[in-house]
């Protein structure tokens, strides 16, 4: 992994399309400084990650492959079959675009202070007649206008600007979300873990590693894993702001009822019976017989959320 390069891409707005850009972002994650900024990775696995087409892939590859900061060699095995791709990401090349783009922006203001500049004497002596004229026209008597509109203008000009709300950028925090997601277990639905992060407070999306540190407290405070939370749903309850209870040691047998009951009422809370929830609720229909009698749910919701048949 390199934070360099990925930095390097960050700063290539207006160089390199979102899509390159996102897609450039993976392969350097994906990098060997020890080998040169070499990566070996799939355009399958490119599509996968950053949720793109492979055919929007190649079609991005082979844009940045003319540009000249992306190349790579294709290599097959004995039976024909493609290895990973090698993939070479040349800094120079990017930072050389960059460089040019910062000193096209700069002279763009010179070429118009030049133009100014560049009015001649004879029209400065027109721009004077024309003026004086117009004030022989101003002291003729006239109709007072029902609107001023110098003062609209005016008002205008003085009201204040309008806020432009501050929309967080996918790509800026790219990099955050895979250090919270590199470093915590029970990696599942990472797709929607990363719109989950990215809706998080400003304070929080900076802290990935004190984040992922309490994911793993939590996670490993539950004594049985199928109960935990995905890091997703973990995100989305915003259980990072808990209090973390002092967990007092229990030496009594724990109930399965109990946890198969909270199990199906999350699920039911959370209008999300999965294809597991359904097939784990088929095998103790008397749970869920005996929690309905017990108020915890109804037979409507366990018939929606929970395929009960009974």
């Amino acid at each position: 992994m390199s934070w360099d390069i990925q930095k390097l891409v960050m700063e290539s707005e207006g160089v390199l399309d979102p899509a390159e850009k996102y897609i450039l972002i993976y392969i350097a994650i994906n990098v060997n400084e020890n080998e040169g900024n070499v990566a070996w990775c799939t355009q399958g696995f490119l599509a996968e990650k950053t949720g793109y087409h492979e055919s929007t892939v190649k079609r991005r590859c082979n844009s940045l492959n003319k540009k000249g900061i992306l190349t790579w060699i294709k290599r097959k095995r004995d039976n024909g079959i493609f290895k990973r791709n090698h993939y070479t990401i040349h800094c120079n090349v990017l930072k050389e675009m960059i460089k040019n783009k910062g000193v096209s922006e700069r002279t763009t203001p010179m070429v118009h202070t030049a133009t100014k500049v560049g009015i001649t004497e004879s029209d400065n002596n027109l721009i004077n007649n024309l003026t004086n004229k117009l004030n022989i026209i101003n002291q003729k008597p006239s109709h007072k206008p029902k609107h001023n509109p110098e003062h609209n203008l005016n008002h205008n000009l003085n009201d204040p600007p309008i806020p432009i709300p501050n929309k967080l950028n996918k790509l800026s925090y790219t990099s955050l979300f895979l250090k919270f997601w590199e470093s915590i277990p029970n990696k599942v639905s990472k797709g929607i873990a990363e719109k989950n992060y990215l809706k998080l407070e400003q304070e929080w999306i900076n802290k990935p590693e004190e984040l992922a540190k309490m994911y793993k407290s939590y996670y490993n405070s539950v004594e049985d894993k199928q109960f935990a939370k995905q890091p997703a749903f973990w995100l989305s309850a915003k259980k990072y702001l808990d209090e973390q209870p002092i967990k007092k040691k229990d030496n009594s047998p724990a109930d399965p009822y109990k946890n198969r009951v909270n199990m199906f009422k999350e699920a039911i809370e959370a209008k999300n019976g999965t294809a597991f929830i359904r097939g784990y609720a088929q095998r103790y229909p008397s749970d869920i017989e005996r929690a309905i009698g017990e108020g915890q749910f109804t037979k409507e919701e366990a018939k929606q959320y929970l395929d009960f048949r009974g």
